[in-house]
């Protein structure tokens, strides 16, 4: 379980960008601001500020999904953890119980 885990996190740091897109300190605008409009209405082009928009919103989700998988991974581990104590415990309690039934074993002999 604890492989299928990892197998899990590094596919989901494969899939999701670590970086935010930044703005080019470039300008690309249009030497005639209305032409993007016109364009925009005629045939669905973006302007600069659907752009920007976009960006803004992609930054935001990236953020967002970062943080979820840092929580997953740390919670993984807690669990993990949790996973070992309890199998730990249970191999004690199953040695502990394998003396008690030879000490009787002996006993009754």
């Amino acid at each position: 379980m604890n492989t299928h885990f990892k197998d899990t996190v590094s596919l989901i740091n494969e899939l999701i960008p670590k970086g935010v897109f930044q703005s080019s300190d470039v300008s690309k605008r249009a030497i005639l601001p209305f032409v993007s409009e016109i364009g925009k209405s005629l045939f669905g082009l973006a302007t600069t500020g659907d752009v920007a928009t976009l960006a803004s919103h992609i930054n935001m989700l990236t953020r967002q999904n970062n943080k979820m998988l840092n929580a997953l991974a740390r919670h993984g581990g807690d669990f993990s953890s949790y996973i070992s104590q309890v199998d730990n415990r249970f191999n004690n309690m199953l040695s502990s119980i394998g003396q008690n039934s030879k000490t009787l074993l002996l006993l009754e002999q």
